[in-house]
């Protein structure tokens, strides 16, 4: 009994001292505060602000992240909620969830390590496991799936990924050893999986990874497939291959219309962008690790840059040298299968931005467990030596970490840090230009160098549709009627129509709801040479269009010129549903409520099922329009 329980008490006593290492390296992170994509998924995002708690406020604050993913991230949207309920809009108890759901990852790691090492690397010694899941803990390129907030979406999808993973483990091996099935233990597996996939759909790669623990951790002794299953799995590739083509013409090809790149290009650049990230992960040098990399060249063709082709060339080879030496080093071929398939979904023809590091989160570790096992495989002979590697790496690892914590306990310090070693990225320097403005007061020339700023972020933005509206904003705020004219024709000639239309809508939106100066001549102004421009194509007008009549309705208090445009766009705009609740609203502000009323109704019988859903403000609108009726 005791020789059983010596294990045990190891693997507690290494676990305690893992998540005691990561609580001490991201502590001095929490202080900090809200960035960039937090404001508009949570601190301006009132549904997850729950004062009665019941169906329909719990089902309005997990559907209130759609825009943000296909399925809307309802679990990821719920557990912000959370948060906020319980303690508003302050940033520390995010983060410290962020910080308890990374250890938590740090410990299921560890446990899966133990458990798939001896089969993967079997020479390695015992302590691998605990190495790899406290370097992967304490890496700096994982510190924005912990600090920066709403990245839990990252990490908590990940901690359901490796629950599925432990579980599918588990019961795999109880198979084999002919323990009978559990029925109970498959169902929260697929629960598991479920739930990733409800925080973030990067989790559809779950089946891939299952596959290579299935190939190289169990690796059993199959029976050949009965007509009836492979009927089954035909079917089904058929059908996932028919989803994805229906999905890749409807959802990925329009969504680089507001790309600065084309698929083409997105895909030559992520061959390059697989080579940083492993830079990334094998040498944490401090300055290069960057809330935004959006300062990366792009490729736009074979050679251009070469490192393109050397990039696509380099992937090949070592796939090729993986594989060849798999029969030897398995580690090395589940290793390097584990990180190109975690990138599968984010860095292939998705229409998302080139690179973020986040997104290693857990396909890092397999780079990371290959560099640890072939070290110990190296210094095998030499266990003083390898300890001694062993700590430098992670004493390395540690203070990289631990000096960019610091620096996120200030927003404003660790953004000019990280600007001073990308000089060349638009979004840090739009978000220096921000902070400088709103940390101002009334000193004139810290204000003047945030406007400074967001004119550089527009000067090295391909798209400029954020530099443009804070400059907009800022120089409205300040009355400055020359600047503003001058700022407006920019905008209004701007190659990418797009953009303007962008602006104009985000201030509109900023004016509507009293979050800036109210300025009719600079949004009239910006409308009229924006509906001037002779290329605006049609969706563009109506769009402006659409916003202008909002302008009115909300801003200037004139329904009767909001209807008049309303009316014109619906009639080109058959079938638009929230383009209709727009005109029932002007109607009710009219004071025509029998026309009000009317339109509300004809449009909550034409909302799909799905709208429950997916379509919830909307209904929510609907509802309180025909509940003036019996008021």
């Amino acid at each position: 009994v005791a020789r059983s329980a010596r294990p045990a008490c190891k693997g507690m006593l290494a676990g305690l001292l893992l998540i005691a290492l990561v609580a001490l390296v991201y502590l001095p992170g929490l202080g900090g505060g809200f960035a960039f994509d937090d404001y508009h998924t949570i601190v301006d995002n009132s549904r997850l602000d729950i004062q009665t708690l019941n169906c329909n406020t719990l089902l309005d604050a997990a559907m209130s992240g759609v825009g943000i993913g296909p399925l809307a991230r309802p679990l990821a949207m719920l557990s912000f909620a959370a948060n906020r309920t319980a303690a508003g809009l302050r940033p520390g108890p995010y983060k410290l969830t962020n910080l308890v759901i990374h250890a938590l990852n740090a410990l299921l790691v560890f446990g899966l390590l133990r458990c798939w090492l001896p089969r993967l690397a079997p020479h390695a010694p015992r302590s691998c496991a605990w190495l790899i899941a406290a370097l992967w803990a304490l890496h700096p390129i994982n510190l924005t799936a912990v600090l920066y907030v709403v990245q839990r979406m990252t990490s908590l999808s990940a901690t359901f990924v490796l629950l599925a993973l432990g579980l599918y483990t588990w019961l795999r091996l109880r198979h084999l050893r002919d323990i009978p099935r559990s029925a109970s233990g498959w169902f929260i597996a697929a629960l598991c999986a479920a739930c990733a996939l409800l925080t973030k759909e990067t989790a559809l790669v779950l089946p891939l990874y299952v596959l290579l623990v299935e190939r190289w951790v169990i690796a059993p002794v199959r029976a050949p497939l009965t007509g009836r299953a492979l009927i089954l799995l035909a079917c089904g590739a058929v059908f996932v291959v028919a989803a994805g083509s229906v999905y890749f013409v409807y959802s990925i090809v329009p969504g680089y219309g507001g790309r600065e790149f084309s698929l083409a290009q997105r895909l030559w650049t992520e061959a390059r962008v697989m080579w940083l990230y492993v830079q990334l992960l094998m040498v944490p040098a401090p300055g290069t690790y960057t809330l935004f990399h959006d300062d990366l060249l792009l490729s736009r063709g074979w050679l251009s840059p070469i490192s393109t082709l050397l990039s696509v060339l380099g992937l090949l080879v070592v796939s090729a040298l993986v594989i060849r030496r798999r029969a030897r080093q398995t580690y090395l071929l589940f290793g390097w299968a584990w990180f190109l398939v975690g990138h599968l979904l984010e860095g292939s023809v998705v229409p998302l931005e080139i690179m973020h590091e986040h997104r290693n989160y857990l396909p890092g570790l397999g780079i990371i467990a290959i560099l640890v096992l072939a070290f110990a495989e190296g210094l095998a002979s030499r266990p003083a030596a390898g300890r001694i590697c062993a700590v430098v790496a992670l004493v390395t690892v540690a203070s990289v970490t631990a000096l960019r914590a610091d620096l996120w306990a200030d927003l404003a310090l660790q953004i000019e840090t990280e600007l001073f070693h990308h000089p060349r990225s638009p979004r840090l320097w739009y978000e220096a230009g921000r902070l400088r403005i709103e940390r101002a007061g009334s000193d004139p020339a810290r204000a003047q160098a945030g406007i400074v700023a967001l004119e550089r972020a527009a000067e090295l933005a391909a798209i400029k549709s954020l530099p443009y509206s804070a400059l907009l904003k800022t120089v409205i705020e300040r009355r400055d009627r020359e600047a503003a004219a001058s700022l407006i024709s920019t905008i209004a000639t701007d190659p990418r129509q797009f953009v303007g239309v962008d602006v104009f809508q985000e201030l509109v939106t900023c004016q509507g709801y009293g979050k800036c100066r109210t300025d009719a001549v600079a949004v009239q102004t910006l409308s009229s040479a924006l509906l001037a421009r002779k290329d605006l194509s049609t969706r563009s007008r109506q769009r402006l269009l659409e916003w202008l009549a909002v302008f009115y309705a909300r801003v200037l208090a004139d329904p009767a010129a909001a209807i008049t445009i309303l009316r014109d766009l619906s009639a080109e705009r058959l079938g638009d549903l929230a383009l209709s609740v727009r005109l029932a609203e002007a109607y009710a502000a009219q004071g025509q409520h029998d026309q009000a009323r009317d339109l509300a109704q004809r449009v909550r019988a034409a909302l799909p099922w799905h709208s429950v859903l997916y379509q919830r403000p909307l209904r929510a609108r609907v509802a309180e329009l025909l509940s003036h009726e019996h008021g």
